[in-house]
């Protein structure tokens, strides 16, 4: 454009055409600052914000736009703003995915103020409740107990045990509900299953919040209890991502005393408790017992079967060593979702 046929920037910004192209820009939301400025006739520059990404988009001359027709100069300013607006979209899915993260939050306040308590008062799983003993036995379908009979015994088999009913006392005191396998959750909350994967089989509580749609996180647990410092495992093993509860009793003394007894609880992650060597030494066992009872079918009359009683004691369950265990159980994420456990890795 000559300097004779050069428009003072008065002339310009009342040109009609450019108020109808500043008027369609206006009316797009764009997340610009500062606002957009023409710089000169020669050359218009719209620098992008909200996005370091983004090169200056130039329009190189008031010609080429003066030149267009109503059309295409829609056409060329949506194309110019349509960078913006995708950014834009991908700034909002950005916002709603961290949203859902914080929904789909590790579960460290589902569970935690009920391993507090237990931790607190390990006498908590020490109780005598037949009324929740017999209420585990109707929900899991056994037999249940006469009036004033528990299973305070260790190695009650398919019975409900002193420990599983005080662990369920705990969680309803804490807001859980117990829920049947076979029933739909539809109102939000708390909810605790008992023997998710059937008796005799590890998994003996799974705790679950529900927002009444889907589970939005669920957490594992086995217990094993005993009135020393040994326990029994039989022919099962630790689980990965599986809490493990274990309530047991600590011998302690100091100089000149004698040996106390005192109740103590461990609460561990299934991958923290045992030494590589040890889970080395179980692969093995039960690589042989299940090849025997698969492959050996017996001599004779005699039909064998071979079942481990396998027992493990609490010597490393130091106070230290106690503490590190709960501390990964409580900043753990990895049993935000259910856990499932074979049949055969029955315990």
């Amino acid at each position: 454009m000559s300097s004779t046929e050069s428009k003072s920037l008065e002339e310009v910004i009342e040109d009609p055409l450019i108020n109808a192209l500043t008027s369609l820009t206006n009316s797009l939301t764009i997340s610009t600052e500062p606002p957009l400025t023409i710089k000169s006739l020669e050359e218009v520059t719209v620098e992008e914000s909200c996005s370091s990404t983004l090169s200056p988009l130039t329009i190189k001359s008031l010609e080429e736009v003066t030149e267009n027709t109503g059309e295409d100069t829609i056409s060329s300013v949506l194309s110019l703003i349509e960078p913006i607006k995708e950014v834009d979209k991908e700034a909002e899915t950005t916002e709603t995915d961290k949203e859902g993260a914080k929904e789909s939050s590790p579960i460290e306040s589902m569970y935690k103020s009920v391993l507090d308590a237990i931790r607190a008062n390990p006498l908590l799983l020490r109780q005598s409740m037949p009324e929740m003993e017999r209420k585990l036995q109707r929900h899991a379908g056994k037999v249940v107990l006469a009036e004033g009979e528990t299973s305070a015994a260790q190695g009650t088999g398919n019975k409900v045990t002193g420990q599983e009913a005080s662990f369920a006392a705990v969680l309803e005191s804490h807001g859980f509900v117990l829920q049947a396998k076979d029933k739909e959750i539809v109102t939000a909350g708390k909810y605790y299953y008992y023997q998710v994967n059937g008796s005799q089989k590890s998994i003996d509580f799974r705790l679950v919040q529900h927002n009444g749609t889907k589970v939005l996180s669920s957490a594992d647990f086995d217990l094993k209890h005993t009135v020393s410092d040994v326990f029994f495992l039989n022919d099962g093993w630790f689980h990965e991502n599986v809490i493990y509860v274990v309530s047991w009793m600590r011998k302690t003394s100091e100089p000149r005393k004698k040996k106390v007894v005192e109740p103590a609880t461990f609460i561990g992650l299934g991958q923290d408790i045992p030494t590589k060597e040890e889970t080395a030494l179980m692969e093995e066992l039960l690589a042989i017992k299940k090849k025997y009872n698969t492959e050996f079918k017996g001599c004779g009359s005699l039909c064998t079967y071979i079942r481990f009683a396998n027992r493990y004691t609490c010597a490393r369950f130091t106070k230290e060593y106690t503490d590190e265990c709960y501390e990964k159980v409580v900043h753990s994420s990895s049993s935000s979702s259910p856990v499932l456990v074979s049949s055969s890795s029955v315990a």
